[in-house]
């Protein structure tokens, strides 16, 4: 089944580790389109495994672990024609995990070896796809979708027939509109309980209202003042188009909102640096801020990666390169400095925000962080 990017449990991922320090997780992110999708993990199977020779258990592990990670791959096959473009496994036989996900929406290929399974990706896809609402209505129609990576998830329909005709002996034309306007008022407050229950049980923080004329008006009215504020976007839209071109005009709308807000979060960082407020920036602070809770907003430049080392005993990582934790002495792990912060704001149920092109936070190192206090 396809699943909902927001339904992965990433923060329960990202507590998963390897308690010795040892490469034993794989991660794979599979275009289900690419017919060069086999080749691409051969060939990094190959590469990995050579890459362990020499260390018999964790070879062992590595054999064991891509055999049932292939296996899971071709669960996740059986659902490409389901709408599935992609499949997501993690896997480790030393650690007992084995994981599969299908997403509506297409990933670059990728095979990871790691000491945890590789979340970065599922936050990056979070962060770029949010799940949003879409109400099309219109005096007596109305129908709300819940739209995750681009495509409809759900979808609930409302249909009540107003009077249109003034037919009835002895009603005057006052009160025929009276009554009119009585009924469609009942079915938008109906629409808009609705709609309300619908975010509530999804999580929906966005909604877009399409519709002609003034119903489209009318009905935002009819919800609560809370869910007004969750109105994104707003557009004329006829019921009898195709809802596949209401659904991209709307992801459009989201998408840039969502360009609003990275904008206005590197904004609220410049402000607070220049302040000496709650900010921080550079990689060992920011690091040091995420992983004792006090962020509240993690910002990273989309490509940035920095190579460095973890000791997941003491959970201390730091970038360049170092055989021994200083602290307890363990042998350490080479690992992404910054997937582990991302891992760490998941744990901290920090908000991440990956920003694109953003001179000011390259400036600052590609990282940083607004706090909940210092």
């Amino acid at each position: 089944m396809v699943c909902n990017l927001h339904d992965i449990d990433i923060k329960r991922l990202s507590n998963i580790f390897d308690a010795d320090n040892e490469d034993t997780f794989i991660s794979i992110y599979l275009d289900l389109n690419d017919p060069n999708g086999e080749k691409f993990l051969e060939k990094r199977r190959k590469a990995c495994r050579t890459t362990l020779h020499g260390k018999r258990d964790l070879v062992n592990n590595f054999d064991a672990t891509y055999e049932r990670a292939l296996e899971l791959v071709g669960v996740g096959k059986k659902e490409k024609g389901r709408g599935a473009k992609s499949v997501l496994i993690f896997a480790s036989v030393k650690n007992d995990l084995f994981e599969v996900q299908t997403l509506g929406v297409t990933v670059d290929n990728l095979m990871v070896v790691d000491t945890s399974p590789y979340i970065r990706p599922i936050a990056r896809l979070r962060d770029e796809w949010e799940t949003f609402g879409l109400v099309i209505v219109d005096q007596q129609h109305f129908q709300i979708y819940v739209v995750s990576c681009g495509s409809v998830e759900t979808e609930e329909r409302l249909k009540k027939d107003i009077m249109n005709k003034h037919t009835k002996g002895g009603w005057s034309q006052a009160r025929f509109q009276r009554l009119r306007k009585n009924a469609i008022d009942a079915f938008l407050r109906e629409a808009a309980a609705t709609t309300e229950e619908v975010m509530q049980e999804e999580g929906i923080a966005r909604l877009v209202v399409a519709g002609p004329g003034h119903a489209k008006n009318d009905f935002i009215e009819e919800l609560h003042p809370k869910i007004q504020e969750a109105v994104t976007g707003v557009f004329d839209y006829s019921q009898k188009s195709p809802a596949h071109d209401a659904v991209e005009r709307a992801v459009e709308m989201v998408s840039d909102e969502e360009k609003e807000d990275s904008d206005m979060a590197v904004e609220n960082l410049q402000a607070e640096i220049l302040r000496n407020g709650l900010a921080v920036y550079g990689l060992k602070e920011t690091r040091d801020a995420v992983a004792q809770g006090k962020a509240e907003l993690l910002l990273v430049s989309k490509d940035l990666k920095v190579g460095g080392w973890i000791c997941e005993k003491c959970q201390l990582t730091s970038p360049g390169a170092r055989s021994e934790c200083p602290i307890c002495g363990s042998t350490t792990s080479e690992v992404d400095v910054i997937e582990e912060i991302i891992e760490f704001a998941e744990r901290m149920d920090t908000d991440i925000e990956f920003v694109a092109d953003n001179e000011v936070l390259q400036g600052l190192g590609g990282v940083a962080a607004l706090l909940r206090y210092k």
